[in-house]
């Protein structure tokens, strides 16, 4: 999920990275960390300086393939945030079968607990 955010991010700021970042490239978790912090206070500067008009604007890039595709920038952010739920779940889930406790991830239970 960090290399995702990693890239669309690029990607909404005009450049097609060819490849995601690996995980050689954070061989511990402090690594991990540390990176996944950096791009999160780059994505709510983003987000911030975003308006209606900038997220109706098209965004052209090339994925990792060399395929060059042009869609909203709303629907890309769109597309990470989705995307990024359905790892989220794959992992909730298998911690499950493995019987690891893990914390809840229902939108509903962190509104009420963000109140």
């Amino acid at each position: 999920m960090l290399a995702a955010e990693i890239i669309w991010l690029a990607r909404w700021n005009g450049q097609s990275p060819a490849a995601l970042r690996q995980a050689s490239e954070f061989p511990a978790l402090a690594d991990v960390r540390r990176a996944g912090l950096a791009v999160g206070q780059q994505l709510r500067a983003f987000l911030r300086a975003c308006d209606d008009f900038r997220l109706a604007q098209a965004v052209t890039y090339q994925n990792t393939r060399g395929q060059e595709f042009t869609f909203p920038l709303g629907r890309l952010m769109l597309h990470l945030a989705n995307h990024g739920t359905h790892h989220r779940a794959e992992a909730a889930a298998m911690l499950a079968v493995l019987e690891v406790a893990h914390p809840e991830d229902d939108l509903l239970l962190y509104f009420i607990e963000t109140k």
